[in-house]
């Protein structure tokens, strides 16, 4: 969790103490009656979900790159990927999001083109450091994930 964009969160993972404390009751009364055991299991289940969606799962997703820059990406018309993109900025983009593999064909439609958004997806984005006129607005670690997301602007 050290490097993780949950780090400030850590809080959240109290809520899931349910699930231990139900499946210990359930071993309980397991000896009782296997019934009462399987109760036991779905009731933990159903409270920790409950409780998660609540605000914790809220306050996960916050924490996500795709939840920090949908104004930028939905504020813009012009809103392009290079090699990959988190696939959820699809839903705050105006339009459909052309995915670019080569370096030489987004500089030349970042050439033609004026206000747009690029949005790049990987384990190390250095290589976005390497296209002129380009912007870093910020850079993400994706949740649950390796690859980190990369939001940038050329005006």
């Amino acid at each position: 969790m050290n490097n993780s964009p949950l780090q400030n969160v850590r809080w959240v993972a109290w809520f899931m103490v349910t699930l231990p404390i139900g499946g210990v009751v359930a071993l309980v009364l397991r000896k009782k009656s296997s019934e009462y055991g399987l109760l036991a299991i779905a009731t933990a289940f159903m409270v920790t979900t409950c409780i998660i969606f609540w605000k914790p799962f809220q306050v996960l997703d916050d924490q996500s790159p795709v939840q920090k820059y949908k104004e930028i990406v939905s504020a813009h018309k012009e809103v392009v990927a290079y090699k990959d993109f988190h696939h959820a900025f699809a839903f705050y983009s105006p339009t459909r999001i052309p995915v670019f593999q080569d370096e030489q064909n987004l500089i030349d439609y970042l050439a033609n083109h004026e206000d747009v958004v690029v949005l790049s997806r990987n384990h190390d984005l250095s290589y976005m450091d390497e296209i002129p006129e380009l912007e870093c607005i910020g850079i993400g670690r994706d949740l649950f994930s390796r690859k980190s997301t990369g939001v940038y602007l050329k005006h």
